[in-house]
């Protein structure tokens, strides 16, 4: 009888301590945001405690900014957003003090200001209209990025300008910037929830990666483009390798108005 060769041994011990921990998701356009899945994602900062917090933009949804035609309940209410926005942001910090934390630009609130100060050019010099100013987040020790890049190997976009493209078509998109950057991409913008992973050809792995949104679906009537059927909320956890340039990917999605992280399951409540 031929004799099977032993099995290769499967290190089985704890290797969480070489990595760094990204906590990453987005778009949750206050003050329509869904405050039930806020809840959640506190508590799952709470208990992971990361190395980083990343927020993808969106944070706000800036209506009052925007180009298109506005209800009258649209044309004020910045500062309120701005002011939620803060808090929420302050309650990060309280909950997470020693993480870094980052917040992307984004299409709602920063391209939507970036075009009004084009045309306006008073506006330009302005302080009190700088968005840095108007975020307060170097106040509250954020920073506010364009996009952050891990290593030549990962890479977080918002997904709406000029390099990144539009969300017309979000899968294709998150793909065609992993292929023009030669990095894995997570990309917000589209409010869907994907995952694809290529094969390069040295063997390494390389994903394109869309997370989902935290607005409410009952508060966004004025989105009207294909994707609102693929509408998910979704966030996702990122080991960071300390030596390696090596990331491991921890997708978290809400079914209904539940998820799971590290075998917990967290709920949030109807508001």
């Amino acid at each position: 009888m031929k004799q099977e060769p032993d099995a290769m041994p499967i290190d089985v011990s704890n290797k969480s301590d070489d990595y760094y921990r990204l906590f990453a998701f987005g778009d949750r356009h206050a003050p329509f945001q869904d405050r039930g899945h806020e809840d959640v994602l506190l508590d799952m900062l709470r208990d992971i405690q990361p190395d980083i917090v990343l927020e993808g933009g969106d944070m706000i949804s800036a209506d009052c900014l925007s180009k298109y035609p506005k209800e009258y309940t649209q044309l004020a209410g910045l500062q309120d957003e701005l002011d939620q926005d803060f808090r929420w942001r302050t309650r990060i910090n309280t909950i997470v003090p020693r993480a870094k934390k980052i917040l992307l630009r984004d299409n709602h609130f920063y391209r939507r200001l970036t075009d009004r100060r084009r045309d306006n050019h008073w506006l330009h010099g302005l302080k009190s209209c700088d968005p840095y100013e108007m975020l307060r987040v170097h106040e509250l020790g954020w920073e506010y990025v364009r996009s952050y890049k891990w290593r030549d190997v990962l890479l977080f976009v918002h997904g709406d300008d000029a390099y990144y493209n539009s969300s017309a078509n979000p899968v294709n998109r998150v793909r065609n910037i992993s292929k023009a950057t030669g990095m894995s991409i997570i990309r917000f913008h589209s409010h869907t929830t994907g995952l694809e992973v290529f094969r390069t050809g040295s063997g390494a792995e390389r994903f394109a990666i869309q997370l989902g949104c935290f607005q409410d679906l009952a508060k966004a009537d004025y989105i009207s483009h294909p994707e609102l059927a693929n509408w998910t909320s979704s966030a996702g956890l990122f080991y960071l390798h300390k030596e390696d340039p090596v990331f491991l990917f921890v997708p978290i999605v809400f079914v209904g108005r539940r998820a799971v992280l590290n075998g917990k399951v967290y709920e949030s409540m109807p508001q």
